[in-house]
């Protein structure tokens, strides 16, 4: 059975499980689910504040990001919306040089503006005109490709600025000079821009970007958005949450970029670089700070609107999609094994349905067989992503929680110092977290940590079966409904709220999705 085959017997028109990345969703408006705090994220156009969201990868920074974009395409938005996700090619920045790429971005919607909205009544005094010239002037040196990245930069204006470009095809000079000349700015697009303004008194970046938002005040906006966005996506930060927030530090920690009258900046950072945030002198009593935490009801509501938008309204949960005799909810399960992540519930189901296409089935419906395989598949995915290299010492750990010494002593065999490195490492993946201090054998206090991911806990334990992990092994807070894998004494800790648990009295993760 193919795929097409295989959706369009279970009453889809389109493939729910298609895309992981918010930024290719056709249909992201009709299953956006908004976070608790994403009102204050947006805030007030005539009142900005620069805010920051961190949230783990595939925890929708980039979805909230998409909508406030699309919010400042409505006709009558009170703020003019530009993207900040390519940066210069340098590990930290400095602050000039973040300024003079956003100056260039907001230029650049303000041109866009010029050209395509009714602004017939608008006479820029003289020294406005000269500012315009002097920014048309900076790209004189721009080639091509950095033409393209800003206009790529102006997503909240795609479609006005591909007409743009259509209706003044031709050298990028010829093109700004004509936009400027309707409103009695002339630049000479056949001679060299630089002496025709050398004279010209020259701004720093802050005041050029100061000035800008008071131009685009005048053509009819409250204020400008700065949507910072991809900070993990280059070379030198996919693998390190330090090196993320490093990449805009310099801009993100000057107060007086952050807090300038008519501007929101709005950064979208990887939760694992909160901690170096702060370190640098983060300040959260002055920029306000939001942390993303998807609760179960979330992610099972962000599923239903997806399967809902996909099918015509016909389907609204994932058990609609698997055989009547199945004695769990798959709906709940998936949701549980996302792991706060909308990206990996997505992720776990296009491998079960991949399961059942290679199953050779002639039904279009997905069987508890299918259900496991990709769980597997999905959990060794997940691991081998987050933690490949850590692997080979993660499964010889003979239990869900550890301190160094028993990693020490009694799995690994090496020295106390050689241990402390690594389980700071493993620590890293966001997959092993401390979970409370225990007493070793002279009475004094040490760490005791933990797996605490669903995922990485099927994956170390290959001799036992998928859902006897989830059943015997992993356990819901009754307190902070946090979830713990344990498989020590009957009392245990809770990793989130230090309470004391039983074995015996608290439910696991099938216990909650029993139907």
């Amino acid at each position: 059975m193919k795929l097409a085959e295989f959706l369009r017997s279970q009453g889809f028109t389109g493939d729910p499980f298609a895309h992981t990345n918010a930024e290719e969703e056709d249909l992201l408006s009709e299953y956006f689910v908004p976070p608790p705090y994403f009102n204050s994220v947006r805030g007030q156009p005539t009142q900005p504040k620069s805010t920051i969201v961190f949230a783990p990868r595939g925890g929708g920074k980039t979805a909230q990001r998409r909508v406030i974009e699309e919010d400042s395409r409505d006709p009558d938005s009170e703020y003019l919306c530009v993207l900040y996700d390519r940066f210069p090619m340098r590990t930290t920045p400095t602050l000039d040089e973040h300024l003079d790429e956003i100056c260039s971005r907001v230029f650049m919607g303000i041109l866009i503006t010029l050209e395509n909205e009714n602004l017939s009544g608008l006479a820029f005094e003289r020294q406005h005109r000269l500012f315009l010239a002097s920014e048309a002037a900076r790209l004189d040196a721009l080639g091509g490709q950095k033409f393209e990245t800003l206009l790529r930069s102006m997503k909240s204006e795609s479609r006005r600025a591909g007409d743009w470009v259509r209706n003044h095809s031709g050298p990028i000079k010829a093109i700004v000079s004509s936009v400027l000349g309707k409103k009695g700015i002339d630049l000479d697009p056949t001679m060299p821009w630089g002496p025709q303004i050398a004279k010209l008194p020259q701004a720093s970046n802050h005041d050029r970007l100061s000035r800008l938002i008071s131009i685009a005040q005048l053509i009819g906006y409250q204020s400008v958005y700065i949507l910072i966005d991809r900070l993990d996506e280059t070379p030198a930060t996919s693998t390190d949450p330090k090196k993320s927030i490093d990449l805009v530090s310099n801009l993100i920690l000057d107060l007086s970029a952050m807090e300038m009258p008519g501007l929101a900046i709005k950064v979208f950072a990887w939760d694992l670089s909160r901690d170096r945030y702060h370190e640098l002198g983060g300040r959260p009593d002055r920029v306000r700070e939001f942390q993303l935490a998807w609760q179960l009801s979330s992610l099972a509501e962000m599923m239903t609107k997806r399967l809902t938008a996909h099918s015509g309204s016909r389907i609204q949960s994932l058990n609609s999609m698997c055989e009547p005799s199945l004695d769990f909810d798959f709906h709940k399960l998936a949701c549980h094994l996302a792991h706060g992540s909308p990206r990996d519930m997505i992720r776990l189901c296009n491998h079960v349905v991949a399961e059942h296409l290679d199953s050779n089935a002639t039904e279009a419906i997905l069987t508890e067989s299918d259900i496991w395989k990709g769980v597997t598949q999905f959990s060794t995915e997940i691991s081998t992503e987050r933690c490949a290299k850590f692997l080979p010492d993660l499964m010889r750990l003979n239990s869900y929680r550890f301190t160094q010494a028993t990693v020490a002593n009694e799995y690994l065999k090496i020295k106390k110092q050689a241990t402390q490195a690594k389980v700071s490492e493993w620590r890293k993946t966001s997959m092993i977290t401390k979970v409370t201090e225990v007493p070793d054998s002279r009475a004094r206090p040490q760490h005791l940590y933990g797996v605490s991911d669903p995922r990485l806990a099927m994956h170390v334990r290959p001799g036992v079966g998928r859902r006897e992990v989830l059943e015997f092994f992993s356990f819901e807070c009754t307190g902070c409904a946090s979830v713990n894998f344990s498989d020590g004494p009957e009392e245990f800790i809770c990793q989130n709220c230090q309470r004391t648990l039983t074995t015996n009295g608290t439910p696991s993760i099938m216990d909650r999705c029993a139907r």
